[in-house]
């Protein structure tokens, strides 16, 4: 599930919150309590920093409704701090 995959990368992702509105493009920190009803969002996570203390910056774009339901995160997360783009996808 999408909040198992992000307590893994907890320590690795910044602690700042932001409120998602229903339509929502822009740059943000995701935080790994945040739960939601999430569709069609493609998001990437991109590395930042120095390895030692590696942290990802996570772009959104699409559509986000009805938040505090369930969501999935299909592929595979590097939680390794490699310095690499990818593009998960969340299914409903």
């Amino acid at each position: 599930m999408l909040l198992q995959c992000l307590q893994q990368l907890n320590c690795l992702l910044s602690e700042r919150y932001t409120n998602l509105n229903t339509y929502f493009q822009g740059h943000t920190f995701y935080h790994s309590r945040l739960q939601g009803h999430i569709s069609r969002l493609y998001f990437k996570v991109a590395f930042q920093g120095h390895i030692s203390r590696p942290c990802f910056k996570v772009t959104f774009q699409g559509h986000i409704s009805r938040l505090n339901m369930r969501s999935r995160l299909a592929p595979k997360v590097d939680s390794q701090g490699r310095s690499r783009t990818y593009k998960p996808y969340l299914l409903v």
